[in-house]
């Protein structure tokens, strides 16, 4: 028969329990608490016995000494409880703190690859839900259980004190409720795994329907995502109850089995009164803790099921811990404080997957302080070199050099200092427009941003909003063009101070006006800066210092605009296809 924690389940409780660790003074204090709370819980049944056997006796004078007692028991209970349930909760959210912390810190320094692969919801779903199941078990269920441990101890001596007859049939009961509830926990394991898995659905689907509304909207799909939703949450419906379902048999089952023990030690208990053999103030002090007795038993017994449900959850957070099994960002230990700008790639080759071999064998030097384009058909392989440049994914075969020193052996502040990149659709977060930019560079003043707004030519539009700079961006910036969004994130590049700028298809989808902005401002900053920029209009680029030209992940062309279009085929090709099109459009 299979256990209830395998050797794999042990180790990820026993990872849980150092989360306990930074907390020992508190969890002792909480656990003290909880022992002075049961050691008067325990008193409290043999002074309520006392109460009644003098009320019947009519022993009034010794009846109000006892009631006093009773109340100042009752007083300290009541004081202890409040402060156990102070410590608990406390216990409970530095936990989920302190799980959120390594987490975040974990999801942070995942490789890009992992958020290719994975999706947001799954983060959420486990950053939110199973930090709070696992805080649970590790305040209420384990701390609760090792003092169920002890009241079941302890009362089991004081009952085999009063009757050794009812004693046993409060014990015997105790096998029962355990089967139960260890047959139900397997079930709910199970099905908690399934649970946590459309968790992450639901998770995405409503990050995805919430972030993509315009689209939703503009495409007229709004009875779709609303079905996809209510599917999830219909699945997610009937998964809930299926689980309450099975704790609720449990339960119920476990407390029908207590209802036949109390009853049959009603039945003794008369049998023994009839007797002589117990009298009337040991009968009350026992049906006290029978009843104590009884629901600490159930509570150690419905432990197995409630750490199934938290194993799941702590497997979940711990493969987020470990990183999914991703290789870790590998960087070196050498720090520059001042690059030149010079650019190498060495034989590179990388493939996204087995089969895909996306960049092969691809050569290529980059001149310091000038402007480079790399030009190219769709899915040739520009945006990987960029991926590949910024370390986001490491090359299979070959070396990337920065002024001769492979970017592997930078630590990741240098690399990420010296390069800075602007998107097709840059992202700005959900803060200021100060915020947005001063982000990049922590030491950058106001007036080092006002400048470069001016500049670029968007401090007159960001002065003509009502709180200025201070203006809060929507969240990626929906109350913003296209144009807007890509001088908020050029000035955010420029603030940076980076040696090395890159732009991933940054004029493809602005306006005339803004383009021949970008143009100048790449021709302008290129005196001191190395910028390499990725083209989809070859217009943009004809002014480039140098192009290279990406087939199929190959270099299949090097020079300026005027050479490569008399002698180099591919590039040709591309130049007068735009010219087809500009053409059509006009």
């Amino acid at each position: 028969m299979k256990s209830i924690v395998d050797k794999k389940d042990i180790g990820l409780l026993k990872r849980c329990l150092m989360y306990l660790f930074p907390y020992k003074l508190r969890v002792i204090t909480t656990f003290f608490c909880i022992v002075f709370c049961l050691i008067l819980q325990i008193i409290e049944p043999l002074i309520l016995g006392k109460v009644i056997a003098l009320l019947f006796s009519k022993e009034f004078e010794k009846l109000s000494v006892m009631l006093m007692y009773l109340f100042v028991t009752e007083l300290f209970v009541t004081i202890l409880s409040f402060f156990q349930s102070y410590l608990f909760s406390s216990l409970s959210e530095n936990i989920i703190y302190d799980l959120k912390r390594d987490m975040f810190q974990k999801i942070i320094e995942l490789p890009v690859k992992a958020f290719d692969q994975m999706k947001v919801g799954e983060f959420i779903s486990r950053l939110q839900g199973d930090t709070a199941t696992v805080a649970g078990i590790l305040t209420n269920q384990l701390i609760n259980t090792a003092i169920d441990i002890l009241r079941v101890v302890i009362i089991s001596i004081v009952v085999f004190q009063i009757s050794i007859p009812l004693s046993l049939v409060i014990v015997l009961s105790f096998p029962v409720t355990f089967l139960i509830f260890t047959f139900s926990g397997k079930k709910i394991r199970k099905r908690s795994e399934e649970l946590a898995k459309l968790n992450d659905s639901y998770f995405s689907n409503l990050q995805q329907s919430i972030t993509g509304i315009r689209e939703i909207k503009s495409l007229g799909i709004k009875k779709i995502k609303i079905n996809q939703f209510l599917d999830l949450a219909i699945l997610l419906k009937e998964k809930n109850i299926n689980i309450n379902i099975i704790s609720t048999v449990a339960r119920s089952l476990s407390q029908f089995t207590s209802f036949l023990s109390q009853l049959s030690v009603m039945a003794i208990a008369g049998f023994l009164i009839y007797k002589g053999q117990l009298n009337i103030e040991y009968f009350i002090a026992f049906t006290s803790y029978s009843s104590q007795l009884t629901g600490s038993l159930m509570n150690i017994t419905q432990i197995s099921s409630n750490i199934q449900k938290a194993l799941t959850s702590l497997e979940r957070i711990f493969n987020l811990l470990d990183e999914f099994g991703y290789k870790r960002e590998k960087f070196g230990d050498i720090e520059k404080q001042y690059i030149e700008g010079e650019i190498k790639f060495c034989n590179i080759s990388f493939g996204y997957g087995d089969d895909l071999r996306v960049v092969d064998d691809l050569s290529f030097s980059i001149a310091k302080n000038n402007t480079t384009a790399i030009v190219g058909s769709s899915g040739g392989g520009k945006t990987t070199i960029f991926n590949l440049l910024l370390h986001f994914y490491e090359a299979d075969t070959g070396a990337i050099l920065i002024d001769g020193t492979d970017i592997k052996h930078f630590n990741e502040e240098t690399l990420r200092r010296h390069i800075s990149v602007v998107h097709q659709t840059p992202y700005l977060f959900n803060a200021t427009f100060a915020e947005n930019m001063l982000i990049a560079n922590q030491e950058a003043t106001e007036e080092d941003m006002i400048t470069i707004c001016k500049k670029i030519k968007i401090h007159d539009y960001i002065m003509s909003l009502p709180h200025g700079y201070k203006t809060v961006i929507e969240e990626n910036g929906s109350n913003l063009s296209g144009g807007q969004k890509q001088r908020i994130a050029i000035a955010r590049a420029m603030l940076k101070k980076s040696k090395i700028i890159l732009f991933d298809e940054a004029t493809s989808s602005l306006d005339n006006e803004t383009q021949q902005m970008v143009k100048e401002l790449i021709s302008s900053i290129s005196h001191d800066h190395t910028v390499v920029v990725i083209a989809h209009r070859l217009s943009s680029i004809i002014d480039s210092d140098e192009i290279l030209v990406i087939d199929a992940g190959k270099l299949v062309g090097q020079g300026s605009h005027r050479n490569l279009l008399n002698n180099n085929f591919t590039y040709k090709k591309l130049y007068e296809s735009e010219l087809e099109c500009r053409a059509l459009i006009s």
